[in-house]
């Protein structure tokens, strides 16, 4: 059969007209170094150790992701048409009430299907919505890291020294460590799992529901010390210096927390030293490469 010489619109060009996706895949794994499990065996997990997991919002790649909604009713009723298999989703926060719950999809047409949505957790409309996504679909794992701030190490000083802006705060971070709780028993409930990450100790474990959380027989914790995950100072005269910062990773199951295992600073190393250095530790919150791929 002849095949006439034609160019149409494109001319010779055969070069896609989309920016290729893989290239950054490629990119990102080339600077992100060794990934803890081989997330490409698995197709729900292409992609997603350097698209998600980032423990504050802000880190989510914009370009890869299909949709990005105002708030958690638009989320759920755009998943309610897109019928998938399984979710992954991670509720992240770090700053005042910024929050964002992003969710990857495997839809029953065999492509993976992400959407992040910016959400303020002290809302009850907004709180309905993301328990309502947790309660309706099913959720093989949900990846938290709430508001820390007044629940961790320096806690307890800032509230003796600045009791009405830790009270401010407080007011802010509590219901969304109630809120996370509430989708850890969700989770458990449906037999599927969660984890979680917070600096250590943390006294957010005292807020309820959590208690009962970790008193559940498949709940484990799992202490760690972030400098071991390559985390270090970003700026300043100890700049690339490692920084030790205690954390836990509390979840369901032992294969959530294994890879968070054994990874207690020996001591072979000086640490950055944060005291009075607001900045570097606002920095710290995001995960490094190394933990995302852990997760």
């Amino acid at each position: 059969k002849v095949v006439e010489d034609h160019h149409d619109d494109c001319g010779e060009c055969l070069d896609s007209i989309t920016k290729d996706l893989d290239a950054d895949y490629h990119i990102a794994l080339d600077n992100r170094g060794h990934c803890y499990y081989e997330a490409r065996e698995l197709n729900i997990l292409d992609n997603i150790h350097f698209q998600y997991f980032y423990g504050i919002p802000g880190g989510h790649l914009r370009g890869l992701v299909n949709v990005a909604v105002a708030d958690p009713e638009q989320f759920f009723k755009v998943l309610v048409e897109k019928p998938g298999t399984i979710d992954i989703a991670e509720v992240c926060g770090g700053e005042a009430r910024t929050m964002q719950l992003a969710t990857r999809r495997k839809l029953t047409t065999g492509q993976n299907f992400d959407i992040v949505a910016g959400c303020d957790l002290t809302r009850a409309n907004d709180r309905h919505y993301a328990k309502q996504y947790f309660e309706r679909f099913s959720v093989l794992c949900a990846v938290m890291a709430p508001i820390c701030g007044p629940y961790g190490p320096l806690g307890a000083l800032n509230k003796s020294n600045y009791p009405e802006a830790w009270n401010r705060a407080m007011q802010t971070a509590r219901p969304i460590a109630q809120f996370c709780g509430h989708i850890a028993e969700i989770q458990l409930r449906k037999r599927r799992s969660f984890i979680q990450e917070q600096p250590h100790p943390s006294t957010l474990y005292e807020e309820q529901p959590w208690p009962r959380v970790m008193s559940h027989p498949r709940v484990q914790q799992v202490v760690y010390d972030r400098c071991q995950c390559g985390l270090k100072a970003d700026r300043g005269p100890e700049k690339e210096m490692a920084i030790k910062k205690p954390s836990s990773m509390t979840a369901s199951d032992t294969e959530l927390t294994e890879p968070f295992s054994g990874l207690r600073c020996p001591g072979k190393h000086e640490h950055a030293n944060t005291k009075g250095t607001g900045i570097m530790l606002k920095a710290a919150q995001v995960w490094t490469w190394q933990e995302a791929d852990r997760i």
